[in-house]
């Protein structure tokens, strides 16, 4: 990724986040097509329309991992472009994930994010949730009393963000730490992809 320096910009490091990034994005794509778009369903097959509604959620939970995924490595490029990977390794990399966010925009301006702001809190929230998927567990089935079996499909599924609510939350993230570091140019491109997308593909009102 890109850093600035005293002759203009330079390539620093490289590493899948960008990939990341895109993915959200493109899940946001499909999800909006799903959203905005009619599909004729008496012209489908009834496998293609199972395949369909399966593609719709999984845009949901591909975003999900994703926007997770990339929170996670693009603070740890941030600050391995701040200083260097060996010192983002051993002094940093340990630190969990929101920690991380919180620590090391400090770290590098003169004030970090906001810990009870909006961008904080759609981390810890993006994280969470990132993390309840990744290391999903198995729940004891409660025998077959009807009563039980009732309550326990009917309990609230595991909270998740809508795609719409992942690109919101890169959104809201990169425009306060570009406010607060004005030479992330790495951020402020990833913003411009942001609002390039939302021009073809508006947040629905």
């Amino acid at each position: 990724m890109i850093k600035k320096t005293e002759d203009g910009v330079e390539l620093a490091t490289f590493g899948a986040l960008g990939g990341f990034f895109d993915t959200v994005l493109e899940q946001y794509k499909t999800y909006w097509d799903f959203s905005n778009l009619s599909y004729d369903l008496n012209k489908l097959q009834p496998e293609e329309i199972i395949r369909l509604g399966q593609r719709q959620k999984d845009t949901i939970d591909i975003s999900n991992i994703f926007t997770g995924m990339f929170l996670e490595a693009f603070i740890f490029d941030y600050a391995a472009r701040k200083e260097s990977i060996n010192y983002a390794e051993t002094y940093l990399d340990k630190l969990d994930p929101v920690s991380k966010w919180v620590v090391i925009t400090r770290l590098f301006n003169e004030k970090g994010l906001n810990v009870s702001g909006t961008a904080v809190q759609s981390i810890k929230k993006a994280f969470k949730i990132r993390n309840n998927l990744a290391h999903n567990k198995s729940k004891k089935f409660p025998g077959m009393d009807p009563d039980n079996i009732e309550k326990f499909f009917n309990q609230a599924p595991p909270e998740r963000l809508t795609p719409t609510e992942c690109v919101k939350t890169l959104h809201v993230v990169l425009k306060e730490l570009t406010t607060l570091d004005c030479e992330e140019i790495y951020g402020l491109q990833l913003l411009a992809k942001i609002e390039a997308t939302l021009k073809m593909y508006p947040y629905p009102k």
